[in-house]
């Protein structure tokens, strides 16, 4: 038995079921048993910003809902839940801990295990960020405890950015379920509707190897600087995530890619872009073309070699190609040669792996180069 409540109304709910991953609540409203508890005669589908439901276990806040009511049956669709406490006003009240989980057992254990270890803690300003290992559920978990309180959605926003961090480490991207949060000394379940950017299943690009031991470094001074860094790269993230997204078709994946590349160079190594510019007959002025830019900054290092060789790339005539792709997918109108079908995915793959290396790069990190190589013979066998 439960009683659901919006505005000044209350119903009796029997044999409630909760669905989290499709968000929905699913009972039965017994009109008899409802007592002096009031029971709408009519309920056509309507929409409320909060409801509140509590059973005989739990207490359940619903943010944006849909619900109707057809022959006693009541459904509730939402899009945010939230476990464990009646609260309106959620994203501005005050919190000290919150924490996710992931599990990795289907998704190259032996190598993040490796790679982040049993433990990891850092302090940071006035935050502790800890990683911690479980054995039963086989799962890690992020955690940032603030010495200050902090409002709910500014440390859920900390949250995000370290779970970025950690994922874009391991190579590996996985679903966020749930966040615990510590509010009053109590543990509350948060179900959120994120940004596709962060819930949707990336592709399997062959290039979820562990590049570096992150137990191994200080990985204070790695965070800063990786904070440093994404002051810079907000919008060329998002894309980035929204390329690797399984839904995305391959080609327009590797446009995106393209993209990314070339702005990210832009961004961050602007000074060095100044020595590149060449002269444009077409537009009588001087521009930095795409095909230098890739050139210069992707394809003569030692571990870019290695991902996509000069003879790879006149193979699969990287100069022309990519830019002809870039073009196609920007204007939609050009007919050049460009990249189809499995060739997307190679080249998509490598470009994706060169990326990881070039920011790993800048942010100072000594790469493991038998790991690189283990990663160009997974995408060399698609």
């Amino acid at each position: 038995m439960a009683i659901a409540e919006y505005d000044d109304e209350k119903i009796l709910i029997n044999d409630l079921l909760l669905d989290e991953k499709n968000k929905f609540f699913n009972g039965i409203i017994n009109e008899e048993a409802a007592h002096n508890i009031y029971f709408p005669k009519k309920m056509p589908p309507k929409s409320i910003d909060t409801i509140f439901i509590t059973d005989n276990y739990n207490i359940y806040t619903l943010f944006n809902c849909f619900f109707k009511l057809k022959n006693n049956n009541l459904t509730i669709y939402f899009d945010t839940l939230i476990v464990g406490a009646k609260i309106k006003d959620f994203y501005n009240i005050q919190c000290s801990e919150i924490s996710l989980s992931f599990n990795h057992t289907k998704f190259n254990m032996v190598d993040v295990e490796e790679s982040l270890g049993k433990e990891i803690h850092f302090r940071r300003n006035d935050k502790e960020y800890k990683i911690l290992f479980n054995f039963k559920p086989r799962e890690y978990i992020l955690i940032i405890h603030s010495y200050k309180k902090m409002l709910v959605k500014n440390l859920i926003r900390r949250l995000l950015e370290f779970y970025t961090f950690i994922s874009f480490s391991v190579g590996q991207y996985y679903l966020i379920n749930n966040i615990k949060l510590i509010i009053e000394d109590k543990e509350i379940l948060y179900y959120p509707k994120l940004n596709g950017k962060y819930n949707v299943k990336k592709k399997d690009v062959f290039t979820n190897q562990v590049l570096f031991k992150l137990k191994e470094i200080k990985i204070a001074n790695l965070y800063h600087n990786w904070l440093l860094m994404r002051k810079k790269t907000h919008a060329i993230f998002d894309l980035y995530l929204a390329a690797l997204a399984e839904f995305q078709f391959d080609d327009v994946s590797l446009s995106f890619m393209i993209n990314i590349l070339e702005v990210y160079s832009k961004v961050m190594h602007s000074k060095e872009l100044k020595q590149l510019n060449i002269y444009n007959k077409n537009s009588n002025r001087k521009t930095t073309e795409l095909n230098v830019i890739l050139e210069h900054f992707y394809f003569q290092g030692t571990y870019s070699n290695l991902i996509l060789s000069k003879k790879e790339r006149k193979k699969y005539k990287t100069n022309i190609r990519l830019v002809n792709h870039r073009n196609y997918f920007d204007h939609l109108d050009e007919k050049k040669d460009r990249y189809y079908g499995h060739d997307c995915t190679t080249i998509f793959a490598k470009l994706n792996l060169i990326f990881r290396v070039q920011i790993f790069s800048d942010l100072g990190l000594n790469l493991e180069i038998n790991k690189i190589k283990n990663n160009i013979d997974k995408i060399n066998r698609v």
